[in-house]
């Protein structure tokens, strides 16, 4: 169960990825001041993520005691009955044509903390009848977690599936900060991740980058390696393949995913 968490995160659809991040894009430039690019190149990008001030709040929920992760800026990443647990979601230009792969990373700060059961992520459930229905939260644990001692998240760094945000090919890179033992009720912090990507194969480049006036201030705030991925963006976005129009709807076929 826990491994099908790591797949649930990786298997999200890159273009509604991109479009959550589109519409956030006050909070997302707001929660770049918490990443630094260290270096970059044609080859790699090397960024530090910082956790902001954090709380780990005392909940009463159905008569059992759990710790809730409380901290400005991050993404759940948990799936119904998981630990509650939050982490970055950086996002990153790369370059058309290149193999995108996790290189290495490094951790400092680090802080244990036991005694501590996160909470779980709550389910829907609908209750009552008619005019007097309603959606309840229901805080089970998923025992195949709760009673293991491996990690949750099992890894600290992964990097999603490539998508396509207009002309610019992206990837998300989640850094989770909190690694909780449920078995042991164990939660270790990270204060300071220093993560380098890297970039393999032949980088597609089709001459000066397009500047695209209603666009670039959402590239500028999206994306952490916003200079250096200009230079890798395409001059135009895919061509359509065919499209019919009936009853009213424009049915349009496209070669590649993404948001255009």
């Amino acid at each position: 169960m826990r491994s099908g968490m790591t797949r649930s995160v990786r298997a999200l659809v890159p273009a509604v990825l991109i479009a959550v991040m589109v519409c956030a894009g006050t909070a997302l430039s707001s929660a770049l001041r918490d990443y630094e690019i260290v270096s970059q190149d044609e080859s790699h990008i090397t960024f530090t993520v910082r956790l902001p001030r954090y709380d780990v709040e005392e909940v009463l929920t159905g008569g059992t005691a759990y710790s809730r992760i409380v901290a400005d800026g991050l993404t759940p990443i948990a799936d119904a009955g998981q630990p509650d647990i939050l982490a970055f979601a950086v996002m990153l230009a790369v370059p058309r044509g290149a193999t995108v792969r996790l290189e290495s990373f490094s951790r400092s700060g680090v802080t244990v903390l036991e005694g501590v059961r996160v909470i779980p992520v709550a389910r829907l459930e609908a209750r009552g009848e008619g005019a007097n229905r309603f959606a309840d939260n229901i805080f089970d644990e998923d025992e195949s977690i709760y009673g293991d001692v491996s990690p949750f998240p099992s890894d600290q760094v992964w990097v999603t599936d490539r998508g396509r945000m207009r002309h610019q090919d992206v990837v998300r890179v989640f850094v989770s900060p909190f690694i909780y033992e449920p078995g042991r009720e164990r939660l270790t912090v990270t204060r300071e991740i220093t993560v380098t990507i890297g970039f393999e194969g032949r980088i597609r480049r089709e001459g000066a980058p397009p500047v695209e006036d209603r666009w670039e201030r959402v590239y500028e705030d999206v994306l952490l390696n916003y200079e250096q991925g200009r230079r890798w963006r395409a001059r135009r976005a895919p061509p359509l393949m065919k499209s019919t129009v009936a009853n009213d709807r424009l049915k349009v076929l496209i070669e590649e995913t993404g948001m255009h």
